[in-house]
């Protein structure tokens, strides 16, 4: 009629699923989401909205003359370039905002319950922000700018895959009439 009582410290376990979670769902390069963690993300994001009939909108971030910057100046500068577009993105969104790294030089942003007006100001506000930002390199300092296409689903209408085709379509648009636009 005895008690066995065994203890186990789970605590090296946890850490060690939170690190796999964490190396799983971020980009190593800019500690923002990765494509599938973004896209993951933002499907929940976008089945809420469209349970709830809100809006959505989705902005697509492309680093303008990205290859001339790592041909000129090497790519760990492309590299640095990236961390700081990154960060200053991060900054100038709200954290109900989902930020993510889709391709090379490339990132995407969804704004939950965001209308048509208040994309195109968050979109110009980050595309400030990355050409505010000082950034010094080994050759000097270097200016940045990035061009955003922007599009919002009005009560999640439709799938998210034409709205990412519709925020593509403007970012291509905004690159064709002189880059550093929205």
């Amino acid at each position: 009629g005895g008690y066995l009582a065994v203890y186990r410290d789970i605590d090296e376990s946890k850490r060690l699923h939170e690190r796999l979670e964490h190396l799983a769902t971020t980009d190593a390069l800019t500690e923002i989401a990765n494509r599938r963690s973004f896209f993951e993300r933002t499907e929940a994001e976008f089945d809420r909205a469209k349970r709830y009939g809100r809006n959505i909108s989705l902005l697509m971030i492309d680093v303008d003359h990205f290859k001339a910057i790592n041909d000129k100046h090497g790519h760990g500068v492309g590299d640095d370039v990236l961390r700081e577009i990154a960060g200053a993105c991060q900054d100038a969104l709200r954290d109900s905002d989902i930020l993510g790294r889709v391709g090379g030089e490339e990132f995407a942003a969804l704004l939950p319950e965001a209308n048509a007006e208040m994309a195109h100001m968050v979109a110009d506000r980050l595309r400030c922000a990355v050409l505010d930002l000082a950034m010094t390199t080994e050759a000097g300092s270097l200016s940045v700018t990035v061009s955003i296409g922007v599009t919002t689903a009005a009560k999640a209408r439709g799938d998210l895959a034409s709205i990412m085709a519709e925020a593509d379509s403007a970012l291509y648009q905004a690159k064709e009439s002189g880059r550093n636009k929205v």
